[in-house]
């Protein structure tokens, strides 16, 4: 009643708590039953889903440190590759659409 009283509305699990309460009682009218069932049904049930851990992609080591120092031996100051070079060189994991990234590079400026 309190919850009722302060906020308005009842939780789902709170609802079936009071239908199962009031379901035991002989002198219910079975409409009030039905219509507190009818709000439960409605109500979207919410579960906790547990969370995901993002598996860090494999990466080919010497590739990946070949491509990066043949693009950077011609161009020192491309910003993404150093950014790449950083972020390789920190062992933190390269994405399979950076490594690929890096082949696009590779192929218009290393002509």
């Amino acid at each position: 009643m309190h919850q009722y009283e302060e906020r308005g509305s009842l939780s789902k699990k709170q609802l079936q708590g009071l239908y199962s309460k009031a379901s035991k009682i002989q002198e219910m009218p079975p409409n009030w039953l039905a219509t507190l069932e009818a709000t439960i049904l409605k109500m979207p049930t919410r579960d906790k889903s547990p969370v995901q851990v993002n598996k860090p992609e494999p990466a080919a080591d010497d590739s990946i440190q070949v491509i990066i120092e043949a693009i950077l031996a011609k161009y020192p100051q491309h910003k993404r590759v150093v950014f790449l070079q950083t972020k390789y060189q920190n062992n933190q994991p390269i994405s399979v659409t950076e490594i690929a990234e890096l082949e696009k590079f590779k192929k218009l400026l290393l002509k």
